[in-house]
């Protein structure tokens, strides 16, 4: 298949990905990874987006790697190749999400408006970022390790997101709240 990339078209700028690394876990900006060594499993967490959605293309292109949909997806994509390569022990991943499910649906609704179709061509550079999360999610699914969603209070498992979840072999959803927690808000949803 030909790139829909126009001849003129400028890339982006991809920067190292700042990351802390401890005994315990790795932390990105929007994902971060806690061990649980013991048990055996990982705890990954991964965090909707938060502040303005693009509402152009060009904006899109300004914002280049921090677009939240690609910030992401390379966090999550370099975290899945260090447990693989490094964590061997580590059998369970638990997947989580934190944030707003409307904000997680606003920029769906970007990448979506934006990436094409087969009647329209869409924006080279959203299109590539459709297609670089699909990759990453193939990566997920031939790690060889048990994955589980947990869908809670506060999870923004909606749209990409939602994605990430049924790319697990297992899906949890809490109805309701915990008996033993105070919590105020939505109950869990997808």
């Amino acid at each position: 298949a030909r790139s829909r990339r126009p001849t003129d078209a400028e890339g982006i700028p991809l920067p190292p990905l700042p990351r802390e690394e401890t005994a315990d876990g790795i932390k990105y900006r929007h994902v971060e990874a806690t061990f649980d060594r013991a048990e055996g499993l990982v705890n990954v967490t991964v965090f909707g987006p938060e502040g303005d959605v693009p509402d152009t293309v060009e904006r899109v292109h300004e914002l280049g790697a921090e677009f939240w949909p690609l910030a992401m997806t390379r966090e999550l994509d370099d975290l899945i190749l260090r447990l693989r390569a490094n964590e061997l022990e580590l059998g369970t991943w638990v997947v989580r999400t934190r944030g707003d499910i409307e904000d997680a649906l606003a920029f769906e609704r970007v990448i979506a408006e934006h990436s094409g179709s087969a009647k329209s061509p869409g924006d080279w550079l959203v299109n590539e970022i459709r297609h670089y999360f699909k990759r990453t999610l193939k990566r997920l699914d031939v790690t060889s390790r048990s994955l589980v969603a947990l869908i809670e209070p506060r999870s923004c498992f909606a749209g990409a997101l939602l994605e990430l979840a049924l790319a697990c072999d297992r899906q949890y959803m809490l109805d309701g709240f915990m008996e033993d927690h105070d919590e105020e808000g939505e109950p869990a949803q997808i």
